[in-house]
């Protein structure tokens, strides 16, 4: 995977991290499950990479307190 790919691959993620500060459960649900799929398909590198370069890790802490 180069830049490129990453890069495409962050904006396609977008707008499932997006989703994680949604009001509607369903919403955040759908959107936690989606960037787990996607993400579990990329290499750790990778995956290291998205926490560090995105907004996720600040939508991931209002999720925290939600059992979904």
């Amino acid at each position: 995977m180069d830049n490129e790919d990453f890069t495409l691959l962050i904006q396609n993620l977008q707008r499932p991290i997006n989703c994680l500060t949604d009001q509607d459960r369903n919403i955040r649900k759908n959107g936690l499950s989606t960037l787990l799929k996607e993400i579990s398909k990329t290499n750790k590198s990778y995956q290291i990479k998205i926490l560090l370069t995105t907004n996720l890790n600040k939508n991931l802490l209002h999720t925290l307190n939600d059992p979904i």
